[in-house]
């Protein structure tokens, strides 16, 4: 399909949906009448047919058969104005979302300590994050899975897989707010999962003896055949009566043990309500790529897992005529109802106990490739990145950060090529030393996440990306600052040591110690690194390190952001150069700030 400008698209969706949901609440309206109309020709039919026999009880039934499916057709009316609804959000979101304003959605915060990122030096997640840019999904799966796919280390056919994926499905953006529409009217919460496998794992089985397949005919044969020799006169009332009443006294006294089956499930009815066209639709959908195909296989692997849903559904409801007395009570003296699906749920809990965990984790990751995907279409000028096998080779043209609105966003080209190598980045400050970490190591996290980058051709292995960036104290665990980076620099030399492919990206080394300590230490670090075939981007004040480039040639490279000053103001162009930087900024901007400078 031929894919339009992002923004006019959403407003061309939005104006056809408001269309769409204008008429559906014209249609609701019409059928409320309708459905009043069909109660006044009732009671007409019964004041005026009622002794009229075989006349009225048709009309009747006639009037009261249209009731009942006008009352189906507004119920199903009111869903799709729903679903109407929920999608002219979703659009009018995706408008905010291409304007940069997005800080109100969800951030994904709580990875932060699951997936052991504390100072989240790349903005993974929380506020201005990725996570908070890209994520689309609503169940906990899902966002797992985008979580997962941002701090992963794929295998390169896996992220092939993905980008064949993302490709095909940001060809159909229509599809994937479906999918989120779905999602939202009941997410699938932690909590709902959790419940869900309690059950599952709950090994107790209670109803597994002979004794209740016996009881659930059992009962039902000595109630019927009750009732028949009643109705044949054959006992009289007050024996039909005591037996129906030791029946139901009978039936009642397993009340509680049956209970026990049902209360963990009856908890999330709403959410099994709402996975169920999530798992429809995913069934149903006509991709091709690979990947897509391997989650519609496990969806489909010995019947349709909505199938399977839609069964435990239905026992769920049929437990639910417990809170209608008029029902339950003969449907327990007769059929002993609560065995009877007491059982049914035991039966489909052992049939799908190992495919349940499964359809949540799929349904998830199609989330999680929506989510890429409708990014991907948010940023047509984007593009797919190619996966080297080689150890290592990174090369970018016109990289920027994925979160820098384009109006704003300053592009750099860089490579690395080889190992040992660093590139050792020196520069003024706020001249974009950091920020140019973050890109390239932001973009780097999407690329394996199959996602397209900020850039204009990006070529790099698989890389486990390991930094020391962001530092900060913890006083409950009495951790001072220059500890902290310790602690982040350790994990980087160990890494190396063992020779592990990662990348590394350190922002101002051993900045919680003096000056002689810091360049000292500096020093033996990066010596220590390239000793390991480490590559990597270190940025620093420290002008004296770009002397290590005449020891190492050809291992580390010096690069430097530098600044302009005219007029007593200092201007930025926020573009990586070769070389080391001669320029500084730090008394003017000190001197700004009202410090007095000595010149």
């Amino acid at each position: 399909m031929e894919i339009k400008d992002p923004g006019l698209y959403y407003q061309e969706r939005i104006l056809s949906l408001t269309n769409v949901s204008a008429g559906l609440r014209k249609r609701h309206a019409l059928l409320g009448w309708a459905r009043l109309l069909a109660i006044v020709l009732l009671a007409v039919a019964a004041y005026t047919l009622w002794f009229r026999g075989w006349y009225f009880a048709i009309v009747a039934l006639a009037t009261i058969s249209v009731f009942f499916y006008l009352v189906y057709l507004a119920l199903e009316t009111e869903e799709k104005l729903s679903n109407t609804n929920r999608l002219i959000k979703i659009n009018q979101e995706e408008l905010l979302v291409l304007d940069g304003r997005y800080s109100h959605r969800a951030n994904g915060d709580e990875f932060i300590s699951i997936f052991h990122l504390p100072d989240n030096d790349l903005d993974l997640f929380g506020p201005a994050s990725l996570f908070q840019y890209y994520n689309r999904a609503n169940s906990y799966h899902g966002k797992l899975a985008l979580a997962t796919a941002f701090t992963a280390t794929p295998k390169i056919e896996e992220i092939e897989k993905k980008q064949q994926a993302v490709k095909e499905l940001c060809q159909d953006p229509g599809w994937c707010q479906q999918l989120q529409s779905y999602t939202m009217i009941a997410p699938v919460s932690k909590e709902t999962e959790t419940l869900i496998t309690e059950w599952l794992q709950d090994d107790k089985e209670t109803f597994e003896k002979p004794i209740w397949r016996l009881l659930s005919i059992l009962v039902p044969v000595i109630s019927f055949t009750t009732l028949g020799l009643y109705l044949a006169d054959k006992i009289t009332d007050a024996l039909f009566n005591t037996i129906m009443l030791l029946m139901l006294a009978f039936v009642f006294s397993f009340y509680k043990k049956i209970t026990r089956e049902y209360s963990h499930l009856s908890k999330v009815i709403q959410q099994l309500h709402a996975f169920l066209p999530t798992l429809q639709w995913i069934e149903n959908a006509g991709f091709e790529n690979v990947l897509f195909k391997e989650k519609q296989t496990h969806l489909l692997h010995h019947g349709k897992a909505s199938s399977a849903i839609a069964g435990l559904k239905g026992i769920l409801k049929r437990f639910d005529y417990r809170l209608n007395p008029l029902v339950y009570l003969p449907l327990s003296a007769f059929l002993f109802w609560d065995l009877q699906q007491a059982l049914a749920l035991q039966k489909w809990k052992k049939k799908q106990t190992a495919n349940l965990a499964k359809w949540f984790e799929v349904t998830g990751d199609v989330e999680m490739l929506a989510s890429i995907a409708i990014t991907a279409f948010n940023r047509p000028t984007w593009i797919f990145p190619e996966i080297t096998s080689r150890w290592f080779e990174l090369e970018c043209r016109e990289l920027g950060h994925p979160l820098i609105r384009e109006s704003k966003v300053v592009t750099s080209d860089f490579s690395l090529h080889g190992t040992p190598q660093f590139a050792l980045i020196t520069g003024s400050n706020m001249a974009g030393k950091s920020t140019f970490l973050r890109s390239v190591g932001a973009n780097m996290v999407l690329a394996m996440a199959g996602s397209p980058v900020r850039a204009a051709y990006m070529k790099l292995p698989v890389a486990k990306i390991l930094s020391s960036m962001r530092i900060a104290d913890n006083l409950e665990e009495e951790t001072s600052t220059f500890y902290a980076e310790l602690k982040k620099i350790k994990r980087i030399v160990e890494s190396a040591n063992a020779g592990d492919k990662i990348f590394i990206l350190i922002d101002e080394m051993l900045r919680g110690t003096n000056t002689l300590d810091r360049h000292t230490g500096s020093v033996a670090l990066i010596k220590q690194l390239l000793r390991q075939g480490a590559v990597g981007i270190i940025a620093s004040h420290d002008i004296a390190l770009a002397s290590l480039e005449q020891e190492y040639p050809g291992q580390l490279s010096n690069y430097h952001f530098d600044s302009t000053i005219i007029n007593e103001e200092i201007v930025f162009d926020y573009k990586i150069k070769d070389g080391v930087c001669k320029s500084t900024n730090a008394s003017l901007l000190m001197k700004k700030i009202g410090i007095e400078i000595e010149n």
